[in-house]
């Protein structure tokens, strides 16, 4: 699957990106919509992970746009400043900050898929 991440905090994009790698997905990161933009043109994503709140595109002005080119591209909001997405149904919403099975299973959610299993015990 190929994952276009956009989050301007440095430590928490190269964390996100070792996850999803570690996971087997081939992974873009950026610490801007706008760099984002510029560099992934002409790409197809199967997923957006992206914060909302940025300097300069939010994540889901970045969304819009991305949903405009790619309309099957699912999309993963994170932030530590709200609870919700921006818009009712439009992706998936992780909450700051999220272990890497938090991500995982939003990864399962936004693509439909079966979620993992959460551990016992």
């Amino acid at each position: 699957m190929n994952v276009l991440l956009v989050e301007d905090e440095d430590l928490l994009r190269e964390l996100v990106l070792e996850c999803l790698e570690t996971a087997g997905h081939v992974v873009q990161a950026f610490p801007s919509p706008e760099l984002a933009l510029r560099r992934s043109s002409g790409q197809s994503f199967d997923l957006l992970i992206t914060d909302l709140v940025m300097p300069g595109l939010s994540g889901a002005e970045l969304a819009d746009r991305v949903r405009l080119a790619q309309p099957r591209c699912r999309v993963i909001f994170m932030s530590g400043f709200t609870d919700k997405p921006p818009h009712a149904g439009s992706g998936v919403f992780l909450r700051k900050p999220f272990t890497p099975l938090e991500l995982s299973r939003a990864v399962d959610e936004a693509l439909g898929e079966t979620p993992t299993p959460r551990p016992s015990g």
